[in-house]
């Protein structure tokens, strides 16, 4: 059976010499039919000439009262995804070194964004100025400022604090319904579930706890809640506590794929009787999505344990290819 991937570099190979870049975008078409998103992918052709005229454009495009919070995160994105991202490592007798070249001009890329997003933050309202904190935390997270992006999401959680202390004092106006403390709510879930991936990379085991917790006293079920958990407990080598969570992640939504790929990679750990129940989670993963890196990473880990060293390689340079061309933030 031809997978997913060697099928669609067959489609694409013509079309552009990175064909996942134009899967990519061609899954958010809708998305980037808009106006003000065409002229900010122009914007982005005129970046190679240096970070000034992109901001001077930038600037225009906001003083014509055009731009939205989605649009400004869509450039943003756009900005930081055309480079590759650092720090991908694949096993070491089949690395793949990114030119130096490639890196500075990325981490430059990142500057810049973050640049943007600081100008935006200074430019939007309170409502935006949330969603922008996320924002900015993610791409500090990207250039490895862990420290930076603790802070970025503290200013975040103590202006959602201070919102709701505010709106808690005139409860007895007898306003039941308030749409924007939901979406506060929902953006202070997604910023204790970043901190607890940001803890759990830096091994803070007690303080990757407390945040994922917090995250689950505002949703409690939660697929995305439940597979940082089991991120968590797999960090810590409990595996079977990992594959638990991820079981739970999958029970509340069985098609998220971060939950599946995961669980795929807690059997590989656990024994080679494992490998055929773990290859089928990773085919299903790839069937649902079959531009993630990470599924194809693992499936060339699979591969070599089982002693097919050809496949593997084959599976590892698509995982490369991919990675290459995801951005730090989905685009959904």
């Amino acid at each position: 059976m031809e997978l997913p991937y060697i099928s669609i570099r067959k489609q694409l190979v013509e079309t552009t010499h990175n064909p996942m870049r134009t899967l990519q975008l061609e899954s958010h078409k809708d998305t980037f039919n808009s106006p003000v998103v065409r002229s900010m992918q122009h914007v982005s052709n005129l970046s190679r000439l240096g970070f000034v005229p992109c901001l001077a454009a930038f600037r225009l495009s906001c003083s014509k009262r055009t731009q939205t919070l989605s649009d400004l995160i869509q450039r943003v994105l756009l900005v930081i995804s055309t480079h590759p991202r650092k720090n991908y490592r694949v096993p070491c007798e089949l690395e793949i070194r990114i030119p130096r070249r490639h890196r500075i001009s990325q981490e430059q890329r990142f500057n810049d964004a973050e640049a943007i997003v600081d100008f935006a933050l200074d430019e939007s309202g309170r409502r935006d100025q949330l969603e922008l904190l996320r924002l900015k935390a993610v791409l500090q997270v990207a250039q490895e400022h862990p420290k930076q992006a603790i802070e970025t999401y503290r200013m975040l959680l103590a202006s959602v604090q201070a919102q709701r202390n505010s709106k808690a004092n005139n409860l007895e106006q007898g306003k039941t319904f308030d749409p924007e403390a939901i979406l506060d709510r929902n953006l202070e879930k997604e910023a204790w579930r970043d901190l607890a991936g940001i803890y759990t990379k830096l091994n803070l085991w007690p303080d990757a706890e407390i945040c994922i917790n917090k995250a689950k006293l505002i949703e409690f079920y939660s697929p995305q809640s439940w597979h940082t958990t089991g991120v968590l407990f797999e960090g810590q080598s409990k595996l079977k506590e990992a594959l638990i969570s991820f079981s739970v992640s999958l029970s509340i939504e069985p098609d998220y794929v971060p939950s599946i790929v995961s669980t795929a990679e807690v059997l590989m750990k656990l024994g080679t009787g494992s490998l055929p129940i773990a290859r089928s989670f990773l085919m299903n993963a790839l069937r649902l999505e079959p531009t993630n890196h990470e599924a194809w990473l693992n499936l060339g880990q699979l591969s070599k344990m089982e002693g097919s060293l050809q496949q593997a390689a084959e599976f590892f340079q698509a995982a490369c290819e991919l990675q290459l061309s995801a951005p730090v933030q989905s685009f959904v």
